[in-house]
């Protein structure tokens, strides 16, 4: 249509949030339809399970045959049998929608129709195809939300799409009332939309799509098929990810441009659909030639080794050299398949359906640190996350770095769990420590200002709200907060998670340096380019208001723990956590590991437009413990001669103090001259 341009600036700039315009056809106590939400920690583990494995069998090799993907093929059959078991349906509908698809994209899509009708015709099939799967339903809620999800549903529409094509292409034909329909769609193609349509299905196949201006044009153009047009907007969105860096984001960021060309393809096909009083538009789109569910898939957030709409490919960068680098870490295998993060109220363990022990899973208390350490960082990816109480896979994570590092030493005299302290503890039930606290008897300490309160919905009478003691943690108060709640000083896990002080709040005990956690988890901000060193600005009672404007990036998080005897391990691929280890405790080879991330977009944009604090030279490797490089010696020089200059040309006395004098962000809390310096430089600019 020609007004698409004037679609895709209406939609890019209006304030209109994706659940105002399509939204999910259910809203369960237990899980929601996008089951980003369940009430027991084992339902959202469950379901995170069964999309991992339906999304790995749908995009595996359909030609394997080894013993492995037979087994996955009978996990899977018998997963499709559960879904249609009477009551399972309303737990998780896009998880049973996604199951039931299955059982039309590997088998015939006219199986349930038992009468045998030769005159079934295509309302009686979408009819069925409706009322056994709901994916007609699905396809009138948001593209957006579905494509940032991680059910493989579009690449699910394209298996039915070739399926029915195959049934409709049979001789002789049961059911000539689907044969004899001509697809109306495609009908009204040109012969410029049939080659730009066959480009799209070549860049597809080969991997090379058509270049950002041919998608362009045909937007202009615009294509007879209103599927076409939808096509086109899509390219420029997969354009836009593969080729120039950019995410869509929060979902109520309607500015985003991939987010407007996602919306926008879809106003496209709706108002298409509008056109009709019945179902027929929909098998128009089921065998249509142009390829929209194979777009669709591809941009879909269903993988964790490439980009989709709400995520970076996986980058490495060496903060030392300053450089970006190839990952040395082993690819994924098990669970490459993206999961997303989700809430939960109460810490429950897994049922039957996943074959879990907490016994079994747990760690012995008793294990610690190998007397030859080995290195292991590398063997760190996305098949170590997993999600038993925790909100994202913070849970497998944590595991896996014990089970390498142990826990502390401790007196013949007392023997005691292991211990944790974690703050922001305002729902005790996904925290990283819940299933620490509740399966596998750790001891430690819970600080939260308003316990048992969010600003996206509380639980103030869930289990574990009364453990919590009622904090507001600050960079001025936390080392007296731990010395009040009698912390160790070498305990096991700190998690700093308040959403705005953190680094500030990390950089208090790391300076005072009483307590050294053998295991550090911080929130750190995603939407911060990796080679960036840029905090929040200090205000001691600041609270986070839902926008870019958080804590800090992981460049600023790893400098300053590096300077301090910590080493980075991990960040999560499906969150924006990051996980962090005392050096003493790791193999050479894993001390100076790169950074390892995935950029997201995951915040929309601050009205307030606050500058960040650059920390790049506040902890320079120069500092850090141990020996420097003669080019850290370098850098160190550097610095403090440009410092000098700046001093002087302030006419301010040179401060011999490095680390710990001038220029207080806030009353009573000062940082290093490093950042003053800084703060000076851009004064004087």
């Amino acid at each position: 249509m020609r007004g698409t341009f004037l679609a895709l600036g209406w939609a890019a700039a209006s304030a209109k949030e994706y659940s105002k315009t399509y939204s999910f056809m259910a809203d369960r106590l237990e899980c929601e339809g996008q089951c980003t939400y369940c009430r027991h920690a084992h339902n959202q583990h469950k379901w995170a399970e069964i999309r991992s494995k339906i999304g790995h069998y749908v995009y595996s090799d359909p030609d394997d045959d080894s013993v492995l993907a037979r087994t996955e093929h009978h996990q899977v059959q018998n997963l499709i049998n559960w879904s249609w078991t009477k009551g399972v349906n309303f737990e998780c509908i896009l998880g049973i929608i996604a199951l039931r698809l299955l059982s039309f994209g590997y088998s015939d899509p006219l199986q349930f129709n038992v009468y045998d009708d030769p005159n079934f015709g295509v309302l009686d099939f979408l009819d069925t195809f409706n009322a056994h799967s709901g994916a007609l339903d699905l396809l009138t809620s948001s593209w957006a939300a579905l494509l940032a999800g991680g059910w493989p549903v579009f690449k699910q529409l394209h298996l039915v799409s070739k399926k029915l094509i195959d049934v409709m292409d049979d001789r002789p034909m049961k059911y000539p009332n689907l044969q004899t329909r001509p697809n109306e769609c495609d009908e009204m193609d040109a012969e410029e939309d049939l080659n730009y349509r066959d480009a799209v299905v070549h860049g597809l196949k080969s991997g090379e799509m058509p270049a950002l201006g041919v998608h362009l044009l045909a937007i202009r153009r615009s294509s007879g098929c209103p599927v076409g047009t939808a096509v086109a907007l899509l390219g420029v969105a997969l354009e836009m990810i593969r080729s120039r860096g950019m995410y869509q984001g929060s979902l109520k960021d309607s500015g985003n441009l991939v987010y407007a060309l996602i919306l926008t393809a879809q106003d496209t096909l709706n108002t298409w659909v509008h056109t009709k009083m019945n179902w027929s538009p929909f098998f128009d789109m089921l065998t249509t030639k142009w390829p929209i569910w194979e777009m669709l898939s591809s941009l879909a957030c269903v993988d964790s080794t490439r980009p989709c709409v709400t995520r970076s490919a996986l980058q490495c960068y060496d903060m030392l050299h300053r450089e970006s680098v190839v990952c040395p870490h082993q690819s994924p295998q098990s669970r490459s398949i993206f999961v997303a993060c989700g809430e939960h109220d109460i810490c429950t363990w897994p049922d039957s359906f996943s074959n879990l022990d907490a016994k079994n899973w747990c760690l012995s208390h008793e294990l610690r640190a190998p007397l030859k350490a080995r290195p292991w960082l590398r063997e760190l990816n996305h098949d170590v996350e997993e999600r038993v109480c925790s909100q994202c896979g913070q849970d497998g994570v944590l595991r896996t770095i014990f089970r390498n590092v142990g826990f502390r030493e401790q007196s013949p005299e007392r023997r005691s769990a292991p211990f944790y302290v974690e703050f922001g503890a305002r729902k005790p039930g996904m925290l990283n420590s819940a299933v620490l606290r509740e399966f596998c008897g750790w001891e430690g300490v819970l600080l939260d200002s308003q316990p048992g309160e969010t600003p996206h919905g509380g639980c103030p009478h869930c289990p574990g709200v009364s453990i919590v003691a009622t904090e507001f943690v600050t960079a001025e108060n936390i080392v007296e907060l731990f010395k009040k709640y009698s912390v160790p000083h070498d305990f096991d896990l700190l998690t700093i998670d308040t959403d705005f002080n953190d680094y500030w709040i990390w950089r208090a005990l790391l300076m005072d340096g009483t307590f050294r956690p053998r295991v550090v988890a911080v929130d750190f901000n995603p939407d911060i380019p990796l080679h960036e060193a840029k905090v929040v600005r200090y205000s001691a009672m600041a609270e986070w208001d839902g926008t870019i404007y958080t804590v800090g990036s992981l460049l600023a998080y790893a400098l300053m723990a590096r300077a301090h005897g910590y080493s980075f391990a991990y960040a999560l691929e499906m969150g924006s956590h990051a996980f962090f280890v005392r050096s003493d405790l790791l193999h050479e080879e894993d001390v100076n590991m790169p950074l390892r991330f995935v950029k997201k977009n995951s915040h929309p944009p601050d009205p307030k437009q606050r500058d960040f604090v650059d920390v790049l030279y506040d902890f320079i490797p120069g500092e850090r413990v141990g020996a420097a490089s003669s080019q850290d010696s370098d850098l160190v020089t550097e610095v403090q001669r440009l410092r000098r200059q700046l001093q002087e040309l302030q006419g301010t006395p040179a401060v011999p103090n490095d680390r710990r004098s001038n220029g207080p962000l806030s009353p009573g809390f000062t940082v290093s001259a490093a950042t003053s310096f800084f703060e000076g430089v851009r004064s004087l600019g």
